[in-house]
């Protein structure tokens, strides 16, 4: 099987293409621990009714499960908040009065 010519042309993306890079995949993971924190509490919240006994293991994978809800929650950014953070961290801020959210992407 050959690779296409077009393959071995491209260049490395520049030192500030993968900073950008780093920083919005930083920025979802903000997200997504904020989201898991939510979800945290939110379990927190609901008594448990002893009814039926719950053991260390479950815990464990609800802990996982609520993790991964979290990043899902993060990539479809329903909050903004990457967006709004990495906005912050470059400097590329809107004016005060402006209160838009771009789509950001934590892949691109």
């Amino acid at each position: 099987m050959s690779v296409p010519v077009a393959h071995h042309l491209q260049s490395p993306p520049s030192p500030a293409a993968r900073d950008d890079r780093r920083l919005r995949d930083v920025c979802a993971e903000v997200e997504a621990l904020f989201f898991s924190q939510l979800l945290r509490e939110m379990r927190a919240s609901i008594p448990d009714d002893g009814l039926i006994p719950r053991g260390d293991g479950e815990a464990l994978f609800r802990e996982m499960l609520d993790g991964e809800y979290a990043k899902v929650l993060a990539r479809s950014s329903p909050t903004g908040l990457a967006a709004m953070l990495y906005r912050q961290l470059t400097a590329g801020g809107a004016p005060a009065g402006e209160k838009t959210v771009e789509n950001f992407s934590a892949r691109g």
